[in-house]
């Protein structure tokens, strides 16, 4: 029997373990409201399944995925030690089920015990953690691998892998990715921390770093094809939009939406004039269903589809004047619509037992489903 710790940042034992260059294309002109909207309204609020998916104010994972069967999940590591002191790692699966509930799967369980048992017979990593599981655009899913050692300095240097694993059989695909130092400005990102991991339609990791530099990799062989040491308008440090030939992000430079060119990664455009300007200042969330390549974009204004394409945009929203009021104090971390869309939002708010002397938080998924017609 395992000792039952879920860890969605990290652990420490013998190892540690772990768990929103283009001139700019003309603006659109302003777009007519559609004749009729959706009025939304709360149908449903699901705290997250674990206390390890947070630690008193922060939430550890801040992304909704999707399961295959294309329902909202979370993704975290369980690591530690079983009662034979071996050290052992898993993935965990939470699904959000019709009926408000979660339902839990595990992933890789002898696999990636094996793979930690190497880590630490290889006795020069004392850093392992899985910071990001993500489902990929391919439909895949993925884990980012992070090892290090500790210095006598005081810093880490980082090694990363990407796993592809299979959630049917036990089993995973791992490529090493060889992480080179910046020639020009001397930057090695061996020591910085990732802030952001996508993996595209065609399997290529995507790692963006704090400093704001993006690097993209080759998917089997591991080698940087594409290293980016700026991205224009900082337009990877927040939420963004990822479609099939370009980001989508919001701009507070030109306070507006704002389209990337995902292959030269210059800024091709802005859009969302339609939208009021003091909507369009409200922290924004994406989620893009890739079997059809529909965009959605969610502040509190408003659920909106995005029609995108490299040079061009628009944003429609979908749902009535007011509908999100009740989330006014809120932190809004990711959003997900469904094929009926429902609307789930990733969210903390101030729990019931919170005081002026002391705030407690409750993290969970909030539900908006079409209101029913009376």
């Amino acid at each position: 029997m395992k000792s039952k710790r879920i860890i969605c940042t990290f652990i420490i034992s013998a190892v540690m373990l772990a768990g929103c260059g283009k001139t700019d294309a003309q603006p659109s002109q302003p777009m007519a409201a559609p004749e009729t909207v959706t009025q939304y309204e709360e149908t449903d609020f699901t705290v997250l399944p674990d206390e390890g998916f947070y630690f008193q104010d922060t939430l550890n994972v801040t992304a909704l995925e999707r399961n295959l069967e294309g329902n909202p999940a979370m993704y975290c590591m369980e690591g530690g030690v079983d009662d034979t002191g071996e050290p052992y790692a898993q993935v965990l699966e939470y699904s959000l089920v019709q009926e408000g509930e979660w339902e839990m799967k595990v992933i890789g369980q002898n696999s990636l015990a094996k793979r930690v048992k190497r880590a630490e017979k290889a006795g020069n990593v004392d850093i392992f953690i899985m910071p990001f599981i993500v489902r990929g655009d391919d439909g895949n899913l993925y884990a980012l691998l992070q090892t290090g050692q500790q210095q006598e300095s005081g810093g880490t240097n980082y090694e990363y892998s990407v796993l592809q694993l299979e959630e049917e059989t036990d089993s995973f695909y791992e490529v090493p990715l060889r992480m080179a130092s910046d020639t020009d400005g001397g930057t090695d990102y061996s020591k910085e921390d990732v802030i952001k991991f996508h993996v595209m339609e065609d399997g290529t990791p995507m790692l963006v770093f704090r400093s704001g530099a993006m690097i993209q990799f080759d998917p089997d062989s591991g080698a940087q094809t594409a290293v980016y040491s700026t991205v224009p308008d900082n337009a990877l440090e927040k939420n963004v939009g990822y479609g099939e030939r370009e980001f989508i992000y919001y701009s507070a430079t030109a306070k507006m939406l704002g389209i990337l060119d995902m292959d030269t990664m210059t800024v091709a455009g802005h859009f969302g004039e339609e939208i009021d300007e003091e909507y369009r200042g409200r922290e924004w969330c994406f989620d893009t269903n890739t079997e059809e390549w529909q965009m959605y974009a969610f502040n509190t204004s408003g659920i909106y589809r995005v029609s995108e394409s490299v040079s061009q945009a628009s944003a429609t929203r979908l749902s009535g004047e007011g509908n999100f009021d009740g989330l006014t104090g809120a932190t809004i971390y990711d959003v997900q619509v469904d094929s009926a869309q429902n609307v789930y939002l990733l969210i903390r708010r101030e729990s019931e037992d919170s005081s002026d002397y002391m705030r407690q938080w409750e993290f969970g998924v909030i539900t908006y489903s079409p209101a029913e017609e009376k």
